[in-house]
């Protein structure tokens, strides 16, 4: 049957007549069989039939996709000729493809002309289906993660709120504005409950596939949408329905659809059989290497040879099954810790722990303020870690400064100080002078003063909201003795360090910028003196350490900073080391009351 359908279409296509690729969108074996004859009759006259066709804007959804299937078996070398015989201004044309886009993804070249082709696209495309499909043929081209392209790609323009996204999701764009958006409470109260609404009830094929996608990602399987997946599967005919649903169906950390894999190992069309294997390969099916051995040994696609492979390699190989192992244990959320206002990173005692601990980890910006402190031959007197978290500066203090009369951490965070509580009692620091109070920076009072107050990356707590700025410094100037010091550690402002980078990369932020560096200069522009506060810089540009002791330490906190594609990136890099670039402050009594002085005069 594929080779008659495919020989009549052929016929037609000699004689240039597009209109059979009008009437519906045909099997993967059909597409294949007739590109296999345009191979061998001329491949370069039928690609540049095809795209100098839909630069006249006379495509629909089937030929669109009829194409992109056909194109996917020709040669790379044919494509970049049809690419570059394309004038600019029909190119632009083109963006709107997404048959094409998903063939050039599918060819799993480097060439530069297709990936230069598909940022164009990401860029400039106004069909949001096309867009959507070029971050994703990008990631198989370069590794990037298309969805962290696809958010980088909305940064800092106007995107609807979460509410009007879920009213229209059908909109690929809304897809990822509901992402960007996704703080754990919104995910539970209001995404999960439209999303299951939506799939469970809507024939909307746009809707179907977007509400199905966005199930798949965010990990939202109940019994009642794995079996509607299933029904999808077993009973649906459009080939782009399947195939998303084939896609959210390896996501399942349960595995539930094994049998469907399974089953459509056996199907004739090729595309099924390779998203079956990818499905397998997600989910480590080690019983089903023997049936993935016999399939390889009959089949003769390219294509499904290659996914074949690939998946058995997946299964079997230790370390591959050991990373997929530490990145399940690592349930990190989509954006991260630090740009979930819901879930804020330092919440989470334990996450926050093993940061601290694992940065700085030589203590060299503590050693510069415990030298500085002995050349001034400073008393400490009530010392107070502002913001301790989990008490790390605490703890420094207890063990390499001696203090009369007590040492005060101070944090907003029951949990924190509860954590900090439990290595208090284990380590029996309890026989020292030393209390826990549970405040925020701007309301602790310690009834006496002290002459040594240190914060670290804890002060301000808010560096962009000059009035917390203000009233925090005017807390600490309270609190602190004539003759005290106040000490700040942290970034040192100008931002440009690895861990920052990640920041750039990963979080999505409102500072619309073409290059890490960029990103640097316009955030530290919006801080007009050191913390924001008018404080004296002591030392800059001190660089330091992130290092973890192991790489499911570094894939857990990195992931949950900075979200999930953060900790797929450390995982395929096997990162456990970043450098800091940081910056010590230090004041005294008398320049802490100019710099409020100087803020004051700024309302």
């Amino acid at each position: 049957m594929s080779e008659v359908l495919s020989q009549h279409m052929f016929e037609q296509l000699q004689k240039d007549n597009l209109s059979v690729l009008y009437d519906k969108c045909y099997s993967e074996s059909v597409l294949q069989c007739l590109a296999e004859k345009l191979i061998n009759d001329s491949a370069n006259k039928y690609m540049l039939l095809f795209l100098e066709y839909m630069t006249n804007y006379q495509f629909d959804e089937n030929l669109d996709w009829n194409v992109g299937s056909i194109v996917q078996h020709f040669d790379v070398s044919t494509i970049v000729s049809g690419l570059k015989n394309i004038s600019e201004r029909k190119r632009a044309y083109l963006y709107e493809s997404k048959g094409l886009v998903w063939a050039f993804g599918e060819k799993n070249t480097k060439d530069q002309t297709i990936v230069d082709f598909l940022y164009e696209v990401l860029n400039y495309a106004k069909s949001s289906e096309s867009w959507w499909m070029s971050a994703f043929a990008l990631e198989k081209l370069t590794g990037k993660s298309s969805i962290n392209n696809l958010k980088r790609s909305l940064k800092g323009r106007k995107v609807c709120g979460l509410e009007d996204s879920l009213k229209h999701i059908e909109d690929k764009r809304n897809i990822i504005s509901i992402l960007l958006n996704a703080t754990n409470i919104d995910i539970k109260e209001k995404i999960f409950p439209s999303l299951k609404k939506y799939f469970l009830e809507s024939n909307e094929k746009n809707i179907l596939k977007n509400t199905m996608w966005l199930i798949g990602h965010l990990r939202l399987f109940d019994n009642e949408i794995i079996q509607h997946i299933k029904r999808i599967i077993e009973t649906s005919t459009d080939y782009e329905i399947i195939y998303t649903a084939y896609t959210v169906a390896s996501k399942d950390p349960r595995g539930s659809f094994e049998d469907n894999f399974i089953a459509g190992l056996k199907s004739k069309d090729p595309l099924i059989r390779k998203m079956s294997l990818r499905g397998l390969s997600k989910i480590n099916a080690r019983r089903n290497i023997s049936i993935i051995e016999d399939l390889l040994d009959e089949e003769n696609n390219q294509q499904v040879i290659s996914e074949a492979t690939d998946t058995l390699s997946r299964i079997k190989n230790e370390q591959i099954r050991s990373e997929r192992k530490i990145l399940s244990r690592c349930r990190v959320n989509e954006n991260g810790l630090i740009a979930d206002d819901t879930d804020k990173w330092y919440a989470d005692p334990s996450v926050y722990n093993i940061f601290s601990e694992a940065e700085d980890i030589e203590s060299v910006c503590f050693d510069l303020v415990l030298r500085k402190i002995k050349k001034m031959g400073l008393k400490i007197v009530n010392p107070v870690d502002l913001a301790t978290g989990t008490g790390k500066t605490f703890r420094h203090i207890l063990k390499r400064i001696p203090y009369e009369g007590t040492l005060y951490g101070v944090d907003f965070s029951a949990d924190m100080l509860a954590y900090l509580e439990r290595i208090i009692n284990r380590q029996k620091l309890y026989v020292n002078d030393i209390k826990l109070e549970q405040n925020s920076i701007k309301d602790f009072v310690l009834g006496k003063p002290s002459s040594f107050i240190i914060s670290s990356f804890g002060f301000p707590s808010r560096i962009f909201n000059k009035e917390t700025c203000l009233d925090e410094l005017k807390s600490v100037y309270r609190n602190l003795s004539d003759d005290g010091i106040f000490v700040t550690i942290g970034w040192d402002e100008t931002f440009k360090d690895e861990l920052n980078e990640m920041w750039y990369r990963y979080i999505p932020d409102s500072i619309v910028a073409n290059s890490f560096n960029e990103w640097c200069d316009k955030r530290s522009a919006k801080i007009h003196s050191p913390r924001n506060c008018c404080l004296t810089w002591y030392k800059t540009n001190i660089k330091v350490p992130l290092m973890f002791a192991n790489l499911e330490e570094s894939v857990n906190v990195m992931g949950h900073l900075f979200g999930r594609d953060a900790a797929n990136a450390v995982m395929k890099e096997h990162r456990t080391f970043w450098w800091m670039k940081m910056g010590v402050t230090i004041d005294t009594k008398e320049s802490l009351k100019k710099a409020i002085e100087k803020m004051e005069s700024y309302k």
